[in-house]
């Protein structure tokens, strides 16, 4: 294999390194938060005006539920919508008015563009 070849796959593999340990971080953020991603994701990305699926606001009730226990779980969950909203064409609106939308009490801000270091 030539030098040129070989420095090229260097920095790939370099380049590679640097975005699992990215992905890494953000998936300890959004441990927790699957119910939410998993069932209302599909819901952040369309563009429908439908109302979440039941399964979405049952997912978010959870993740609400325990994110409430203490600050640094809703930075997380903060800190974890955040990337969601910056990774995925997803609705910042949908995302902030989802407690509204599903009836569930929130007792801090669900909104991706909200510094989460603010959120007590």
């Amino acid at each position: 294999m030539e030098k040129r070849d070989m420095g090229f796959v260097m920095v790939i593999a370099l380049v590679l390194g640097v975005m699992v340990t990215l992905c890494k971080s953000e998936y300890e953020k959004c441990r927790g938060a699957e119910p939410l991603i998993d069932q209302c994701l599909s819901y952040f990305e369309s563009k429908s005006k439908t109302p979440p699926p039941d399964s979405c606001c049952v997912g978010a009730e959870v993740v609400l539920r325990n994110a409430n226990a203490n600050t640094q779980s809703r930075r997380n969950l903060c800190e974890c919508l955040k990337w969601y909203s910056n990774s995925f064409p997803i609705d910042d609106d949908k995302v902030t008015h989802l407690p509204q939308t599903c009836n569930i009490p929130s007792y801090f801000p669900i909104d991706p563009t909200e510094d989460c270091n603010s959120i007590s």
